[in-house]
């Protein structure tokens, strides 16, 4: 039982002094980061900036900027255009539909109101004919009988056969 207590504390052991190694390694990585990070910012303290790097830099953000507006203009000018022709095409239809318009009005006759009204009461009594109902036959019983207002052509060929 000695033995096998024995071998659990060995295990132990190990992984403390393995746990010891990565602690030393982490703390010297992270002195060593801050030492080169400590080292360039005091570099650049010391030195300074560049001026010709500056002005690279510079010149480098102007030119960009100034494609950027060109590009933006360049855009504008598309979206105005396609605008542009946009209106012109629906203002051509509209032309178009208000051509059509006047043609149809002109091809239809100007009727006056009292013509209007004229054909109005034409149309009312022409809807009032009855036709002959379909279930009785045509027959000289069925019809009506002549009246008297008869045409003078009518009249004429009577009073010949007559001998008038």
């Amino acid at each position: 039982m000695n033995a096998s207590i024995d071998s659990g504390l060995a295990s132990v052991g190990w992984l403390l002094v393995l746990f010891v190694i990565v602690l030393v390694i982490g703390v010297c990585l992270a002195m060593l980061a801050a030492g080169v990070g400590g080292y360039l910012a005091m570099k650049s303290l010391l030195l300074g900036v560049n001026p010709e790097a500056l002005e690279k830099v510079r010149g480098q953000r102007e030119r960009k900027a100034i494609r950027q507006r060109e590009i933006q203009r360049r855009k504008t000018l598309t979206l105005e255009r396609k605008h542009e022709l946009q209106l012109a095409r629906q203002g051509s239809k509209d032309t178009a539909a208000v051509a059509r318009t006047q043609m149809r009005n002109d091809e239809q006759p100007q009727i006056d109101n009292s013509a209007k009204a004229m054909d109005q009461w034409l149309g009312f009594f022409q809807g009032e004919r009855k036709s002959p109902p379909e279930s009785l036959p045509l027959s000289e019983e069925t019809l009506p009988a002549p009246t008297m207002a008869m045409s003078a052509a009518g009249t004429e060929a009577n009073d010949r056969e007559r001998g008038q």
